[in-house]
């Protein structure tokens, strides 16, 4: 179709390239018009995207579009499922602690921009009510992060004597190779150790 809105947009899921997406599907092919859609956020100038919204809007690759815009549709809808069970799930969890005792105020998910992937539901406040605590307080980490973290290893840290040794077990700390007393080589670990679960029966690795 000729269409480039890849060139104006870097992401054309977004609520700009989805609303020019969904109009063109509308029976609306006339640049100047799909210009209503553009964010006011947009980098690219209203004259690049009338050349990129040039095109050939033939029959067929209409129906080609129509047929991944319904599959992208589809693949929302089973996502938002998905996310339904988890939060059903989420629930039948037992916090750590009561409500009376958590040391901190629910964190407030409105406060933070929400990643593309991000759970739609509020898992903040869900994590934070089986943690005790604020993990996206941490820099870098947000609630997909946190929830990668809970789930790999739990919310017990006793299994590691020190931060250290917690650091250490995920292959973080660099591992040097010295000879004559001069560092030749700096790496962190490929990966952890094989086999191991740190919420299933198992050895602690002391390193």
């Amino acid at each position: 179709m000729n269409v480039q809105l890849t060139r104006v947009l870097s992401d054309i899921t977004g609520e700009t390239g989805m609303g020019i997406i969904r109009a063109i599907l509308a029976g609306e092919t006339e640049p100047q018009t799909l210009l209503q859609y553009r964010h006011a956020r947009c980098k690219c100038s209203p004259e690049d995207f009338v050349k990129a919204l040039t095109g050939n809007y033939r029959h067929e690759h209409l129906f080609a579009l129509q047929q991944a815009v319904e599959l992208y549709d589809t693949y929302g809808q089973q996502i938002m499922a998905v996310d339904k069970e988890v939060e059903k799930m989420y629930t039948e969890i037992q916090p750590v602690e009561t409500e009376e005792e958590l040391s901190a105020t629910p964190p407030n998910s409105s406060q933070r921009k929400p990643r593309k992937n991000q759970a739609h539901f509020d898992l903040p406040a869900i994590l934070y009510r089986i943690a005790g605590v604020d993990l996206t307080q941490i820099d870098g980490i947000d609630a997909l992060t946190a929830q990668t973290i809970i789930t790999e290893i739990g919310v017990d840290m006793s299994h590691w004597r020190t931060e250290k040794h917690f650091t250490s077990w995920l292959g973080l700390c660099p591992q040097n190779d010295i000879t004559g007393g001069k560092i030749k080589r700096r790496q962190t670990k490929n990966q952890q150790p094989s086999g191991y679960c740190v919420t299933c029966s198992g050895t602690i690795f002391d390193t």
